[in-house]
């Protein structure tokens, strides 16, 4: 397998036994340095690398972990490993949203939704909603979406949790400004930029005085949700 630490540099040896702690294996991981942040990984059988793989989020020593399968002719700056599983928080989001199927919709603006947390679905916590989210590390991270509610849109933020310090001219992880390829004037995120591109269209269809909204906003057809 692939992998790669997107935050601070964590040693091979680290990586290997939280593989084997994580997955309970009673036997050595092996891990195998290949550049900076990034490593080889083998286990022994097929078995323990799909379940590796299944787990989904990863943390070592405190820095996120990407896992993906070994790629034929794999080389480092041609392809990447980018895909990283985090927990994406939604503060203050209005109680309108707070449906598992509205939180999972607004999600899908962040990258691939996976689960939402225990506590959200029982409304157990209401300072924000929690879900579990596969991001892609080569694109720029979004920084929220703006809901179209009844009194007009509402912007909604995006909280990453472990995720590293984003390069503010890309909104991409991983990299400083020497290593950035891909910044330019209009995709800087600090001031407002593609990190944080708006979503339109997203309405809920209840709200607690039982007033309904309609689906969409004549534009691009999005389905109503809501609690």
């Amino acid at each position: 397998m692939l992998a790669r630490i997107l935050g601070r540099r964590v040693p091979a040896e680290w990586v290997a036994l939280e593989m084997k702690a994580k997955g309970k294996l009673d036997y050595e991981v092996e891990a195998f340095p290949m550049a900076v942040g990034y490593f080889a990984l083998r286990l022994r059988n097929e078995e323990d690398k799909e379940a590796m793989l299944g787990k989904g989020l990863w943390i070592v020593a405190g820095q996120l972990l990407a896992l993906e399968r070994w790629q034929p002719d794999f080389v480092l700056g041609r392809k990447e490993v980018s895909k990283v599983v985090v927990w994406l928080r939604l503060p203050g989001l209005p109680l309108e949203y707070w449906r598992k199927e509205s939180i999972w919709e607004i999600a899908t603006e962040a990258g691939v939704a996976i689960e939402v947390d225990g506590f959200t679905e029982d409304h157990r916590r209401m300072g924000y909603a929690r879900i579990k989210v596969e991001v892609d590390a080569s694109l720029p991270v979004r920084l929220g979406v703006f809901i179209r509610g009844k009194e007009g849109k509402l912007w909604q933020s995006f909280m990453y949790e472990y995720l590293p310090p984003v390069y503010y001219q890309c909104g991409r992880l991983g990299h400083g400004g020497n290593g950035c390829r891909s910044a330019t004037p209009e995709s800087a995120i600090g001031n407002g930029g593609s990190g944080a591109t708006a979503t339109e269209g997203v309405k809920p269809d209840h709200d607690p005085s039982g007033q309904s909204g309609s689906a969409g906003d004549g534009k691009g057809g999005r389905r109503a949700f809501g609690p």
